[in-house]
């Protein structure tokens, strides 16, 4: 794996590149963590594999999150999702992309395969804000946001698809909020099933 820090105190990461790792490119657990103008891509087994295990980037955080100018446009997607996050405060991600996660697995004796990748990850009970957010091409959904107020601006989750006939969950944007629902300027077309999911207590 690339990289892996796990504190009580504070984790701040800038110009970091976790990258073509067999594991995955960073996990972090603490407090308070902000990570600046990094990439994590690449990232998964090589070859044949019975259980895709690699990801991006992993928080734990029982403070808040601050994500800023992560990966690029032409970033090579990993095997199992780009960012998942859990945290206790406040979630902020601007200018960062998440986008081709997809792999497959094909199981011979009963002819079935398994579609993996999703594109962001988000789970707080306090409030999500995402500005500049790009999650398209993955093979499950490109963005699933459950917490209190939610804020989507400026952001994209398009062509979240697989060839399976099965139902998949490849959905552009999931939200759950217990507060209210912001979305302005932000596309959420062409994929499989849905454009965007949102279920909310306050106002949308």
């Amino acid at each position: 794996y690339g990289l892996s820090v796990v504190t009580t105190s504070l984790i701040a990461l800038e110009d970091v590149n976790a990258n073509n790792n067999a594991l995955y490119g960073a996990y972090l657990e603490g407090d308070d963590t902000v990570v600046n103008t990094s990439f994590f891509t690449a990232n998964g087994s090589l070859g044949a594999v019975s259980e895709p295990v690699g990801y991006g980037l992993k928080v734990v955080s029982t403070g808040t999150v601050n994500l800023t100018n992560i990966n690029a446009a032409d970033s090579v997607g990993n095997q199992l999702f780009g960012a998942d996050i859990t945290a206790a405060e406040n979630v902020n991600i601007s200018d960062a992309f998440f986008s081709g996660q997809q792999s497959e697995i094909f199981i011979p004796c009963d002819e079935t395969t398994t579609y993996y990748g999703y594109g962001l990850n988000v789970v707080t009970p306090d409030d999500i804000f995402l500005d500049y957010v790009v999650a398209n091409y993955n093979n499950l959904w490109g963005a699933n946001l459950i917490g209190n107020d939610v804020a989507v601006y400026n952001s994209q989750f398009n062509n979240n698809i697989t060839d399976s006939v099965l139902f998949i969950d490849d959905t552009g944007l999931l939200v759950n909020a217990s507060g209210y629902v912001d979305i302005y300027k932000t596309e959420a077309k062409e994929n499989r099933l849905i454009g965007a999911t949102i279920t909310a207590v306050g106002d949308v």
